[in-house]
């Protein structure tokens, strides 16, 4: 396998890290509780925007 394209999937790959890190943070950290309003919205949101900035990252790399 080419190191660019390797490399390039990780960068695509970023965002949904990013997205994934946040929601353990926040967890970790007490921030969000198992008892906090909104747990769940918030949790599919935030994975949701981490995978839309991932399709949106891989087309941009893609297209080069």
């Amino acid at each position: 396998m080419n190191i660019k394209i390797l490399i390039k999937y990780l960068l695509a790959l970023v965002p949904i890290f990013i997205g994934i890190y946040l929601l353990f943070y926040l967890e970790s950290n007490g921030i969000m509780t198992s008892e906090s309003s909104h747990r769940g919205k918030l949790s599919v949101a935030t994975l949701a925007l981490g995978l839309f900035g991932s399709l949106r990252a891989y087309s941009f790399l893609d297209k080069r």
